[in-house]
């Protein structure tokens, strides 16, 4: 919400009344006392229930003034079943207020609207939350404001107790609620539509009953509004919730025999909805929980609840009793009004006799006993002290016993209030960590996760949250553990060959880390800013250079070098840059180029022999030139001059070399020659001095890989897009050529910004820099698979087993290497031909390697299904291929010959020409192929007769359910149709737009049921999908506000259905009356697929990995930019987003089919499991 500016002044009283009186004229209520509004005589406003076209607003009655200019809207945070609910701010009166709008726009919902608004206003008590204005949109769309509670559901509440113990105290919430049902049924209204997510439980404590969206008013003889007639229930078997007497109106789960059979209800409906509350608050479940969706209206009908009794064994007897009794069959078998039903509640909290209870002589004085108890222990007392003392000793005894109650009753509310005091003290500690570790995810991960360490987890909503934010941090790279020792920011960090790292911060202080144990030690000060280090490859030993004097460190001992002689101006890190040798015998100040600030004098090199003592120096003679570059062994120095002409010296001699003009970089082993060529434009070259050959590298060499090789970039002179890849010194083959990046990813290009390129010198590690991430992988394949968010940090290097580490602010980073995840193992040399409809298998093929058959998860093959498949025939555009689930795979080319490869051998058989579209279901054996005259032809197994369809227009897409008993079939005309073994001819389901040239028109992903026969098609254009149930024919429509591109996901057991709609945000059904629930995302989803069946993997339009526990409504971004971003182009190709049960997640991009990969969670699920892995996470992040 905008900012909200200073408060207005309130209103005198007599405004606030007048207010309040022209609201309830628009509502109808005529009759009200002219005392309390003056304004009230002789008016004639209409009355809302009787006309809602007399909702107040500028679009339906022109002549009063009101508009938006009033309220400041701000978020939805709730969907009912008419409207949704969003908060926004009273300018007028300075308060926030709860704004609730209509959805839809007809008549019949503006009608109901209108009855909701009017039944909220003249209901005024406290368990309802009172109306304070209604009015319309500049738009037209009318809305009313009313009170905002601060709180959650009841069914929230629910859900974060596990234990009956701690759900008991949610009994005087349907106590509170009982009582607002009753006093709305003494002033004629049925709420109809009680339940916990309709019971809203403030943060004081307060209980309030929410969406009277159903209710009827018994004292209005009028009709209520009418269903959708294009919608009707038994048409589409979508229950609708807006009907007449004769139809279903409820939530089902809650709902009274009598109203699911569509008869008429009275008071004792809500009485059986209330004890459907109670029955939830005791079985932590609510009835009917075990029955699919499918079932449900039947076993409402028939009244077949679960026994409570067997799904809440220890609750109490007497509440048990209470909720059967107003869950009863009859309707006069129920409690008579909800004011019984709260009054036995009452007597059960106070200890009383419970009307529903039968009890047993013993419970009756075992009841009494513990009513009485403080009166019966004292009175024992008394008759003890009779017997022995008389009189006086009584009236002793009496006055102890008022005092002993007293106590007590003074203890109790005591440790009521500390108890509070505990619970209040701890949600709000664990609110503030879980708040730091969500606002750290951009800052710092190891902080993150360090907040989420100190959560008390004991409650499921807030372990949930806080393993959300933890996956969030691991998989946004958090290290593996943070080294501290440091008082000021570190500058850099070097590895050494024996595993250890040296750091150095902005006053020269220098440290040296175990990283594999966190612990760290000061070597010395240099006293000095802008300290460098320099480490030797082969041996642990480094250089700490200041401006005026320099240390060298090995085996434990120093030595000091005087290097004030070498240029160190303003400008001097643009004239020397520092080198030790692989072995740690010499030191090197070495040319560098200094374009910017011109050639300042100075020598081309100083070197100093580090294995006399002291050092001697020998400086390299000459005006500098460009570069120079040292060997490995510290003997030979290559360089220019001022005149362009290279040298190299060996042994205090130097020879020209014409074949180059500048020396960068010496290989690994000293035998070749990284250089500038002599020739434009400037590239880098391979140089061998031996043989005197030279090589073309490339554009620019990043950096010198162990074996003699060398990463290099190159660039597009067409597209500009870059590229990088592995060349060898020795012979100049290319060993890969990486994925094109764009050419803003990488950083101050050079061999000299040696911390953009950091490669392992002992091992395969490589790692990138980009803007805000680096990016590790392997040399051997120029695969990046694995992303840390660590924002523009430089200081990057490898230490030994493969650990890299990272300067960060006044510590140091660190992460263990990690075995790459079996799903991306060789992918980056691969293509992806095509892959499932799940995702769960692909045909890969490579430059060198033909097709195969890939398990894209495991990374596993089986070739015996494209035995015979060549990359050619994949790559035929006017071929077709399908590859199913199971691995089948299907190729048709364009001639018609087909063959069809599975476990039991290839099948091969013909079809007509012109193939235009071919699909497989994931289990079973059926298989169908499109044509571009109109033709499908469907085989429910390939050795038997195919049938054949005529939808008259070219096929563009075909989806066959899982099980093969239905194919859904897209037309270049839009039409979609539903095709099956048991209908005579094709079922047109929807109709889409497929714009004006239809030729480039690409139809929208068909969702499939994991295990029904029932497809999902998104209907862009119409805010709508269609569901189609090839089992019983009838398609329903569920309106709601797509995206551009729309997507949708079933959860694995097919009982929830995702589906993004538009303003970030995602639906969930649930099949049923349920209206579904929407959720925020932090991006517009471009994918989904389901992690189990309460987590939701999203990718976002701009490249990002979501994940969105549904279970309590959280969302969080688990890698940013994970994939490009789907936007131009791009957005309109088919994305396929694909998990499985361990987390892994992969994103397929059918523009190349490249996959990008998501490696299993590490995170546990488990509470218990999750605290006991983030203790020891904080532990490995809080240093030693």
């Amino acid at each position: 919400m905008p900012p909200v500016t200073a408060r207005p002044e309130i209103p005198a009283s007599h405004v606030v009344r007048a207010a309040q009186a022209r609201l309830l004229a628009h509502i109808g209520e005529a009759d009200l006392d002219s005392s309390r509004s003056p304004t009230m005589a002789g008016a004639s406003a209409p009355s809302v229930l009787a006309d809602p076209t007399s909702w107040p607003g500028p679009s339906r009655a022109p002549g009063r003034p009101e508009s938006d200019e009033r309220y400041e809207f701000g978020e939805a945070f709730a969907t009912g079943g008419l409207g949704v609910v969003r908060r926004a701010r009273d300018r007028r009166l300075g308060r926030d207020v709860a704004v609730k709008e209509l959805l839809r726009t007809d008549p019949a919902a503006e009608h109901r609207f209108a009855l909701e608004a009017a039944i909220t206003a003249r209901l005024q008590h406290p368990g309802i939350v009172p109306l304070y204005d209604i009015g319309r949109h500049s738009t037209g769309e009318p809305y009313y404001c009313m009170k905002l509670v601060e709180g959650q559901t009841l069914e929230h509440q629910i859900r974060q107790r596990p234990r009956l113990i701690d759900r008991l105290a949610l009994i005087e919430h349907v106590i509170a609620a009982a009582d607002a049902v009753a006093y709305a049924h003494r002033h004629g209204v049925l709420h109809r539509d009680i339940k916990p997510a309709n019971i809203l439980v403030g943060e004081l404590g307060e209980a309030v009953v929410i969406d009277w969206g159903l209710a009827k008013d018994t004292t209005n003889p009028g009709p209520e509004p009418s269903t959708d007639a294009g919608s009707p229930a038994g048409a589409s078997g979508v229950v609708s919730t807006m009907t007449e007497h004769g139809t279903i109106l409820g939530t089902l789960r809650y709902m009274p025999p009598e109203q699911a059979r569509g008869e008429a209800v009275d008071a004792r409906g809500d009485v059986f909805a209330l004890g459907a509350v109670l029955y939830h608050v005791l079985a932590g479940v609510p009835p009917y929980a075990d029955v699919d969706s499918r079932a449900l209206a039947s076993r409402v009908v028939e009244g077949a609840v679960d026994d409570l009794r067997e799904r809440a064994r220890e609750a109490p007897r007497e509440l048990v009793a209470i909720a059967q009794r107003a869950m009863a069959l009859r309707p006069e078998d129920r409690y008579a009004s909800a004011e019984a039903f709260a009054e036995d509640l009452r007597r059960f909290l106070t200890g009383r006799l419970v009307d529903a209870h039968r009890y047993s002589a013993g419970e009756v004085v075992r009841l009494w006993l513990r009513r009485h108890r403080a009166v019966v222990g004292v009175a024992a007392a008394s008759l003890a002290a009779l017997a022995a003392g008389g009189a006086y000793a009584v009236q002793n005894i009496r006055h102890q016993r008022d005092a002993a109650e007293t106590a007590q009753l003074h203890a109790e509310a005591a440790r009521g209030e500390a108890e509070a005091a505990l619970v209040t003290a701890r949600r709000q500690t664990n609110e503030s960590l879980l708040a730091q570790a969500r606002a750290a995810l951009d800052s710092d991960l190891a902080d993150s996760l360090g907040a989420l360490a100190r959560v008390d987890l004991s409650e499921e909503t807030i372990a949930r949250r806080a393993r959300l934010l933890a996956l969030a941090a691991e998989s946004r790279g958090a290290p593996t553990r943070v080294l501290r020792g440091h008082a000021r920011p570190v500058a850099q960090v070097v590895g050494l060959a024996d595993g250890s790292l040296v750091s150095v911060d902005l006053a020269g202080d220098v440290w040296q880390w175990d990283p594999q144990q966190g612990t760290g030690a000061r070597l010395f000060d240099l006293h000095e800013q802008d300290v460098q280090l320099v480490a030797a490859r082969d041996v642990p030993a480094f250089a700490a250079i200041g401006a005026r004097s320099a240390r060298t460190w090995r085996d434990g001992a120093a030595q000091e070098i005087d290097v004030g002689m070498v240029d160190r101006g303003m400008y001097r890190a643009l004239h020397y840059r520092w080198q030790m040798s692989a072995g740690g015998e010499a030191l090197a100040a070495l040319g560098e180029p200094s374009s910017s600030h011109g050639r300042p004098p100075g020598p081309p090199a100083y070197v100093w022999d580090l294995s006399q003592k002291p050092a001697k120096l020998d400086v390299v003679p000459g005006a500098r030139g460009l570069t120079a570059a040292l060997s490995p062994d510290g003997r030979t120095v290559a360089y220019d001059d001022a005149t362009h002409a290279a040298f190299i010296r060996t042994g205090g001699a130097s020879s020209p070399t014409p074949a180059i003009a500048g020396a960068l970089e010496f290989s690994s082993s000293g035998q070749h020659l990284v250089a500038w060529a002599p020739d434009q434009p400037p590239r880098h070259v391979a140089y061998t001095p031996a043989t005197r050959e030279v090589r073309p590298l490339g554009r620019w060499t990043l950096a010198i890989a162990p074996n003699d090789r060398a990463l290099v970039l190159d660039a597009d002179d067409f597209t500009g897009m870059i590229s990088l890849s592995m060349r060898s010194l020795a012979t100049g083959e290319t060993l890969w050529t990486g994925a094109p990046v764009e050419s803003g990813n990488l950083v101050e290009w050079g061999p000299t910004q040696e911390y953009d390129v950091v490669v392992d010198p002992h091992g395969d590690g490589l790692a990138l820099r980009t803007p805000d991430a680096w990016l590790l992988g392997s040399q051997a394949d120029g695969d990046l698979p694995r992303r840390l968010d660590t924002g523009d940090r430089r200081h990057g290097t490898y230490a030994g087993d493969g650990r890299f580490a990272l300067a960060h602010h006044d510590d140091i980073h660190v992460w263990d290497a990690a075995p790459p995840s079996p799903s991306a193992q060789g992918l980056a040399s691969l293509h992806v031909g095509m892959v499932s409809v799940d995702g769960r298998r692909g045909v890969v093929y490579s430059e060198k390697s033909p097709p195969r058959l890939r398990n894209m998860f495991s990374g596993t093959y089986d070739d015996s299904c494209v035995d015979g498949l060549s990359v050619e025939q994949l790559l035929d555009r006017e071929a077709r291929a399908a590859v199913g689930g199971s691995g089948r795979v299907l190729f048709v080319d364009k001639a018609g010959k087909a063959c069809l490869s599975d476990a039991a051998g290839r099948h091969a058989f013909a079809v007509a020409p012109g193939i235009t579209s071919a699909a497989l279901a994931d289990a079973g054996t059926a298989l169908t192929a499109g044509f571009g005259d109109g033709a499908v032809l469907t085989w429910r197994d390939v050795d038997a007769a195919p049938r054949k369809w005529e939808l008259g227009a070219e096929v563009v897409a075909l989806a066959v359910t899982r099980g093969g008993d239905g194919v859904v079939a897209h037309t270049r005309t839009g039409k979609v149709f539903a095709l099956t073994d048991r209908a005579d001819k094709p079922l047109e389901i929807a109709a889409v737009d497929p714009g004006p040239q239809s030729s480039f028109y690409r139809p929208p992903q068909t969702v499939l049921h994991p295990h029904a026969a029932v497809a999902v098609v998104p209907l862009p254009g119409q805010d709508a999908i269609a569901v189609h149930d090839f089992a019983s024919g009838a398609t329903a429509r569920h309106a709601l506000t797509l995206p551009a591109v729309p997507t949708a996901a079933y959860s694995p057991s097919g009982a929830t259905l995702a589906v993004a709609v538009a303003g970030r945000r995602v639906l969930l059904l649930q099949g049923g009356d349920e209206p579904g629930r929407e959720l925020a995302l932090p991006d517009e989803a471009r994918g989904l697929a389901f992690v189990g069946e309460d987590e939701l993997a999203v990718l976002g339009a701009t490249g990002a990995l979501l994940r969105v526990d549904t279970r309590i409504g959280e969302a969080a971004v688990i890698r940013r930019g994970w994939t490009p971003p789907l936007d131009g182009f791009v957005a309109q190709t088919r994305t396929v987003l694909a998990t499985d049960e361990g987390g892994t997640t992969l994103a397929f991009q059918e523009a190349d089919f490249t996959v990008t990969v998501q490696p299993a969670e590490s995170v546990p699920r488990d509470p218990a499991a999750l605290a006991t892995w983030l203790q020891a996470r904080g532990r490995q992040l809080g240093g030693s």
